[in-house]
């Protein structure tokens, strides 16, 4: 029961703050989730220390936790999370029916972009492979597409 319980409040946070896999974390970052997260803990019962929150909800190593708080690098998250297949079908089919698409709609970059930041359609996937998953967009094709939205963003 406690396992159950765990990974429906670990849920709740990853989206929440919509946390994607292999996000990497600054540990001011990290306090800022592990305070305001809180509520969904006592929600689930459940009581972590930092570090067990570190380890338990971000997937965090106790060398990277260390290495996070003590040298200020940002580690990936979520290493090992599991996504259910039957949750990307959904999730696809949720926009490509609330999106009409089709197999051969040309789409911008924006709106691309859009739809891995909509709250609607979040996933935590990483957004490569959400492009990927999601609206079938070639492995060839995401690495253009992100370094055209990085450009117009800036970074």
């Amino acid at each position: 029961m406690q396992n159950e319980q765990l990974l429906k409040c670990k849920n709740a946070i990853i989206k929440k703050f919509k946390l994607h896999k292999f996000d990497h974390i600054s540990y001011e970052r990290f306090l800022e989730i592990y305070q305001s997260s809180k509520g969904i803990l006592a929600k689930y019962s459940i009581e972590l220390k930092e570090r067990e929150f570190a380890e338990q909800i971000l997937e965090l190593t106790n060398s990277s936790y260390k290495a996070m708080k003590f040298v200020n690098q940002a580690p990936r998250i979520l290493r090992q999370y599991e996504i259910d297949i039957e949750q990307i079908q959904a999730m696809r089919q949720k926009v490509i029916r609330s999106k009409r698409l089709h197999r051969e709609d040309m789409m911008s970059i924006a709106e691309i972009k859009a739809i891995f930041d909509s709250e609607e359609y979040y996933l935590p996937l990483k957004e490569s492979d959400y492009y990927k998953e999601i609206l079938d967009i070639l492995e060839l094709n995401q690495k253009h597409i992100k370094k055209t939205v990085n450009q117009k963003l800036g970074y």
